[in-house]
């Protein structure tokens, strides 16, 4: 992903995106294997479950903190919502 940056034409941008995004398409099918095969039999299920909610759920908070534009907990939120600072 990193080398994106320093690409020099659109041809060199577009074919370090697909090799990332191939890359990056791999990394579920593996969590989930890797998840299912070190959990226990009595928590896998639980811990698969966990794991295919927090990939995608990591993959949309972009920041951690106070950096610009950090997700922060929405104004609308109750106040009796529990707020968390991830860092």
């Amino acid at each position: 992903m990193a080398a994106t940056a320093f690409a020099r034409d659109l041809n060199e941008l577009v074919a370090l995106r697909v090799f990332t995004g191939l890359g990056m398409g791999g990394i579920p099918a593996g969590l989930n294997t890797a998840v299912a095969e070190y959990s226990s039999l009595k928590r896998r299920d639980l811990a698969i479950g966990f794991m295919a909610v927090g990939y995608p759920l990591g993959a949309i908070h972009p920041h951690h903190g106070n950096e610009p534009g950090a997700w922060h907990w929405p104004d609308w939120a109750p106040p009796s919502a529990p707020r968390l600072q991830v860092c």
